[in-house]
């Protein structure tokens, strides 16, 4: 699904400049055609934050400089969003409604693309059986996060079984020794033993 949202004809405004990030339009793609009566320009990833921040903030999209209410579709040829002036104002069922509308319009397009991510994943199965679906997930976002989940579970699993070998070790090594200490280098003589032997008397 594309990010950059497709937008209703409008006055354009003749400023090389976005009025909020102030980079130049040209390199950010161009100013947006607004569906309201604005004279300014802004780019379209401003102009996205913008509604975003809207959205979040009083559940309606508005725009960033006359605050008028915009309505928001989606567009199942071209798979973009789209903007225009909102008849309904801010009533508060126009507000409640947007994430239903938007879920029904973009339900198709979320459903074909499920169905041509099963085509290729199908494809990349060979004749005698074997399976190189992962070459697949990995070209996915889905599939790189699924396979970086799976290959931390590896990893954990290969701790954990070290860490029961050096467990099941250890045990053997106690039931061979049982509760004396284990010897893990040559017994070193303390000084006390020395004084012992020094003080020793000897037998003749």
């Amino acid at each position: 699904m594309a990010t950059m949202a497709k937008r209703s004809q409008g006055p354009v405004c003749e400023d090389t400049e976005c009025i909020i990030c102030f980079e130049t339009l040209e390199g950010r793609g161009g100013a947006v055609s607004l569906p309201c009566n604005c004279k300014v320009a802004y780019c379209h990833q401003c102009w996205d934050r913008s509604l975003a921040a809207s959205m979040s903030s009083c559940g309606a999209a508005l725009c960033p400089s006359c605050r008028s209410s915009m309505q928001v579709d989606f567009d199942p040829d071209s798979r973009q969003l789209t903007f225009s002036r909102s008849q309904e104002g801010g009533s508060s069922g126009f507000k409640r409604d947007w994430r239903k509308r938007l879920y029904k319009q973009a339900r198709p397009a979320q459903i074909q693309l499920l169905q041509d991510f099963g085509k290729a994943s199908a494809a990349h199965m060979d004749t005698d059986g074997s399976d190189r679906r992962r070459e697949v997930l990995t070209r996915s976002l889905c599939g790189l996060h699924l396979m970086r989940r799976v290959r931390g579970y590896k990893i954990a699993l290969t701790r954990d079984q070290r860490s029961l070998e050096q467990l099941v070790e250890s045990w053997r090594v106690k039931q061979k020794f049982g509760t004396r200490a284990i010897p893990s280098s040559p017994p070193q003589q303390r000084r006390s033993d020395y004084r012992l032997i020094s003080h020793k008397p000897e037998v003749r």
